[in-house]
């Protein structure tokens, strides 16, 4: 044999050796059939051709790091397979054969890479269309529920999220930042929580930031609060807010009046994302205020510090479509509680968690926009927490949950210190028909139940009364 033939066997061999030992490359998709029971995966991310090589790289630092089994599945290869009218159908049956007929290990977390234009949500009609004039609602939870299921509000399947980029570039930059923020060391940013809170509604949204950040003191104790109100010792200006936002931090609650595009109309808008500084680290943005992501041409404020290159945030949770604040309220609180109570479960499950104790379908509309199995950073050191409001600012009685009700309803109200107060229902006669609060209240949000089993379908008036304070709330019973 010729030393040139021998070399090129060694040169072939060390070749073989290197590939039989290098860890698994996930860059391509599943050509198999989906509902084949031999099939595997703890993580599957469902997307386009044009995505894969995007998304590439977080499927194989889930594969290395987490020793996870992956599978990239394309949405034609699922339309292809499920015979359905409509796309959304076709991937819903996709993740229900996944839990129910994969051999072990099922997938546990599900990934939509790509927005809707790209992977479909499911289209809902709004419960609000008839009193508030709301368009259907996309529902991504609606993938991760059996179809046909008797139970009112079943919990999620699995964890699941999306990356609502439109473009190679959005999609690069929500991997790029996913797998640096997993790879990276925490620092001090990693035990901060920043509560930004409305100065309407007489001090109740600050009450409320405040007890979001009560929750995440257990895993996150360096807690700042951040007042729109100019009297408030918390108040900071929008540059003064973003230059703290550059600081980095674990979390970002918005709390407050808010739309797809901006905070509080004037405060914080999707514009200013890009305006954020870059290199620290990023955090998990929770909105109580609805955002698209439906739409290329107008990007909303959670779409927007996602895609943001290197700033911004690494992820978001925010409901799709209206959402007030006492009905967000029980799962935020729940989602922080189990993120500090499970210091190493990604946030995907602690979603999955918030939500399997529903009360409404307002719930549905609870999106994860990123990647589900990240797991939020946290540091082991405290600073003292700055000192937060005692209570709200002054009376207010909240809009009922839900509206329209039948035939019960929530009725939430603050109390600035302790004081006699009244809260009754009247119709539309003037006539009194339920007496729900009568005595002294202390200082704080109280909720108080509204049930109607016997009233018929109308409108109603909940009147709130404290010395000189009135206030009251159109109720719509619905039969």
């Amino acid at each position: 044999m010729s030393w040139t033939l021998r070399c090129a066997l060694f040169v072939s061999l060390l070749v073989m050796v290197s590939t039989l030992a290098a860890p698994p490359a996930v860059a391509q998709w599943f050509t198999g059939t989906l509902a084949d029971p031999v099939n595997r995966a703890d993580y599957v991310i469902i997307t386009t051709e044009q995505f894969v090589p995007a998304v590439a790289p977080l499927a194989t630092l889930r594969g290395t790091a987490n020793g996870y089994e992956v599978m990239i599945i394309l949405v034609d290869s699922i339309t292809a397979q499920f015979h359905r009218a409509t796309p959304d159908s076709a991937i819903r049956d996709l993740i229900v054969t996944m839990v129910d007929q994969w051999q072990q290990p099922r997938p546990r977390f599900c990934l939509l890479a790509g927005a809707v234009g790209h992977v479909p949500s499911h289209s809902k009609p709004s419960p609000f269309l008839p009193t508030l004039g709301e368009d259907p609602v996309l529902i991504d939870q609606w993938f991760v529920t059996r179809d046909g299921v008797v139970m009112p509000f079943p919990a999620p399947l699995l964890a699941l999220g999306r990356l609502p980029a439109w473009t190679t570039d959005d999609m690069e930059a929500m991997v790029s930042k996913t797998v640096a923020y997993e790879q990276a060391v925490p620092g001090a940013w990693a035990r901060r929580a920043i509560a930004l809170a409305d100065s309407s509604d007489m001090g109740v949204m600050e009450e409320e930031a405040m007890m979001y950040q009560q929750a995440l003191v257990p895993g996150w104790p360096d807690t700042v609060s951040v007042h729109l109100r100019p009297g408030s010792p918390f108040y900071r200006t929008p540059a003064a807010f973003r230059a703290l936002w550059g600081e980095g931090s674990a979390f970002v609650s918005l709390v407050g009046h808010q739309n797809w595009q901006r905070f509080s109309a004037w405060y914080f808008a999707a514009s200013d994302a890009e305006s954020l500084k870059a290199g620290t680290g990023l955090p998990v943005c929770l909105f109580i205020g609805g955002q698209q992501f439906e739409n290329p041409d107008t990007i909303s404020m959670a779409v927007a510090l996602l895609r943001a290159h290197g700033r911004g945030a690494v992820c978001a949770v925010a409901p799709a479509g209206l959402m007030s604040l006492f009905s967000g309220g029980q799962f935020v609180q729940a989602l922080y509680g189990y993120l500090a109570s499970h210091p190493t479960d990604p946030i995907g499950l602690a979603w999955k968690a918030a939500l399997s104790d529903r009360r409404d379908e307002i719930d549905e509309r609870w999106t994860l926009l990123g990647d589900p199995a990240l797991v939020v950073k946290r540091g082991q050191l405290a600073s003292t927490p700055d000192p937060v409001p005692t209570g709200p600012a002054g009376f207010a009685l909240m809009q009922n949950y839900p509206n329209p009700f039948n035939p019960s309803t929530t009725i939430r109200y603050a109390v600035p210190s302790a004081s006699f107060v009244t809260v009754r229902v009247y119709n539309t006669l003037g006539e009194e028909v339920a007496t729900l609060v009568d005595g002294v209240q202390e200082a704080g949000l109280h909720e108080v139940r509204f049930d109607a089993p016997t009233l018929a379908t109308g409108v109603y008036l909940c009147r709130m009364q404290s010395g000189s304070f009135v206030e009251a709330r159109k109720l719509l019973l619905v039969k």
